[in-house]
């Protein structure tokens, strides 16, 4: 199995791994790159695979590339450390990063290193370690055990991914040929016995069949008898059930009819209660007002009670207008912030072209549990917490205002808190406002992000040429 030469075809990854990797992957956002799946390969495990001491599996012979260029070649640096003091291999000190969906479909992660043996440059070999040992306990692999090993490419990040296979463990020789000795004893007590029938043993068996056949009639009699008096007691009490029921919801009806008179009633007299109290109250209350129109004193009271009424109104207006001072200067900061020049020398070093010096900044928002939901893939820019809607242009408004608002968007460059561009898609929201999509998933999880609920970030807009750029920035207080 070292080698394919075009007569045993590479075998099938089993259809229960293969859905078990697509499930997972889509638990995650991700999707699963069908044409990278590539067979390993197919060795029995030996002593050494499974030992306590050493606990990793050598992939050697290797049946097909499985690694990228860049990945091999990482593996396959020469080392500052000389060799391990865990293995006594030469190995490479920066391991490829992979997961593994074991024997019982469950998955962990696995570290992929590279190992040389003897001083020949080909004499390299890709070692499962440290996990290893996790993996032999939990799925108990024994030395009697062979296994098959896939690779496979998952997400955007083109992540590795294993899929080790434990194949049925095919029946010893010792076990077939005591099958076949205890087929062979059966038969022969069989034949001894057909030959030892006698007159009387018939006799005995006839006697016997005629006992047993008395013995079933007067069971199923009994079981007859039994079926009727139940069905009979059943009907008796079902047709007393059905009476007592009657009776219960007739008494129920009644009850219930007395209680709706006795509430329609009550409702009645608490109206007609009330209605004489209002009018009663709108009399003296009449009365009062006109003996309160003639006094003087009363005059008086009420245009000290005007003024203090003016003065709180003023206080009121006075301090409506420092908060809308407050609010002009917050904006004033917003529109007159400018970005970190590390970030425009990025856009024109990504672009080597001019970028417009005039910036606006969109959105200042902490991160939500929708924009973190994997399963979204959406960056949500709600139009009453906007503090700039001028970064688009007219004909770009227009276009993005086509209904339904989701077939249309714009495409734009996004650069992230770490230097690093994404392509992603403007669009319209259902309800206001605009949202980042179809990319947003791989700038959560790009390298060295570690997006979380809660973190505040700005969402800047930036004219580079006539193209439209993000660019994003944690303002989280530290």
């Amino acid at each position: 199995m070292d080698s394919n030469d075009g007569q045993n075809p590479d075998p099938e990854l089993p259809e229960e791994f293969w859905n078990r990797i697509r499930q997972l992957a889509g638990s995650e956002g991700k999707n699963v790159d069908k044409e990278s799946l590539v067979f390993v390969m197919e060795r029995k495990l030996n002593a050494s695979d499974i030992d306590d001491s050493q606990h990793r599996l050598v992939i050697q012979p290797v049946k097909n590339s499985f690694l990228t260029i860049d990945e091999d070649e990482r593996l396959k640096q020469k080392l500052e450390a000389g060799r391990s003091q865990t293995t006594g291999k030469e190995e490479n000190p920066n391991p490829v990063p992979a997961w593994i969906i074991d024997p019982d479909l469950e998955k962990s992660s696995i570290t992929l290193r590279m190992w040389k043996i003897g001083k020949s440059a080909e004499h390299f070999k890709y070692v499962f370690i440290n996990e290893w040992k996790q993996i032999v306990k939990k799925n108990n692999l024994r030395k009697i055990h062979a296994v098959r090993l896939w690779a496979v490419r998952v997400g955007v990040h083109r992540e590795l991914w294993f899929a080790l296979v434990k194949l049925p463990q095919p029946q010893t020789k010792a076990a077939a040929r005591g099958n076949l000795l205890n087929r062979s004893s059966i038969a022969e007590q069989k034949t001894g016995s057909d030959g030892k029938n006698s007159e009387i043993e018939l006799e005995a068996k006839v006697k016997k069949n005629t006992e047993i056949e008395l013995e079933a009639n007067v069971k199923k009699n009994s079981e007859i008898e039994l079926e009727a008096n139940m069905k009979k007691n059943s009907e008796i009490e079902l047709e007393a059930d059905m009476e007592k029921n009657s009776e219960i919801e007739l008494e129920a009806d009644k009850e219930k009819n007395s209680e709706i008179e006795l509430e329609a009633n009550m409702k009645k007299n608490s109206e007609i209660e009330l209605e004489a109290n209002m009018k009663k109250n709108s009399e003296i209350e009449l009365e009062a007002n006109i003996k309160m129109k003639n006094s003087e004193n009363e005059l008086e009271a009420n245009m000290k009670k005007n003024s203090e009424i003016e003065l709180e109104a003023n206080i009121k207006m006075k301090n409506s207008e420092n908060e809308l001072d407050d609010k002009l200067e917050d904006l004033r900061f917003y529109f007159g912030q400018k970005l970190p020049i590390e970030l425009v020398n990025k856009m024109k070093e990504i672009e080597r072209g001019e970028v417009d010096e005039s910036k606006i900044l969109v959105i200042r928002k902490p991160l939500s549990s929708d924009d973190l939901d994997p399963s979204c893939d959406i960056f949500f820019i709600p139009g009453e917490e906007m503090l700039n809607d001028d970064f688009l242009k007219h004909r770009e408004k227009a276009e993005l205002d086509t209904i339904p608002p989701s077939s249309a968007y714009l495409a734009v460059e996004l650069i992230d808190m770490n230097l690093i561009r994404h392509s992603v898609h403007l669009k319209r929201h259902h309800y206001s406002g605009y949202m980042v999509t179809e990319g947003w998933n791989g700038v959560k999880y790009g390298f060295g992000n570690q997006l979380r609920k809660g973190q505040l970030l700005e969402l800047w807009a930036v004219r580079v040429g006539e193209d439209l750029w993000f660019v994003l920035r944690d303002v989280t207080p530290k």
